[in-house]
């Protein structure tokens, strides 16, 4: 995954607050690949100053601004805008478990009981304010 724009909080997950795109020589193969730790990006979430990924291995992981909890990490804190604040240093959030057949689910999604995890993120902007919703 490789991200470009403004970088006023991190939001692209470099470690800094630099902007990719804007100059010579920073889009191609010049954009690096943005670390996430262990792990493939499954999907993205783009908020306004911060963004959210799923994994392949079901973790989430966010960054940017954070000014209202939006990252989900119970705190304030900023990420992404300082050397070390992403890969493996980036915490995953934690959204509890995630529904099972033992929970006396059946059949959710048509296949006889095996449960498909898909989850959605939702960027709703309302008022200048960004909210970032998991829905499974």
């Amino acid at each position: 995954m490789k991200c470009f724009g403004e970088n006023n909080f991190g939001q692209l997950g470099y470690g800094d607050t630099s902007n990719r795109g804007d100059g010579s020589g920073e889009m191609g193969d010049y954009l690096l690949n943005v670390d996430v730790g262990t792990g493939t990006v499954e999907s993205i979430s783009c908020g306004k100053q911060h963004n959210c990924v799923v994994l392949t291995n079901e973790q989430i992981k966010c960054w940017g601004r954070n000014g209202s909890g939006q990252l989900g990490y119970e705190d304030t804190t900023t990420r992404g805008d300082g050397s070390g604040d992403m890969g493996s240093n980036l915490d995953t959030v934690d959204v509890g478990t995630f529904p099972s057949t033992d929970d006396g689910i059946d059949d959710v999604d048509g296949t006889n009981g095996d449960i498909q995890k898909n989850i959605l993120f939702t960027i709703v902007v309302v008022g200048g304010l960004t909210s970032t919703f998991l829905i499974f």
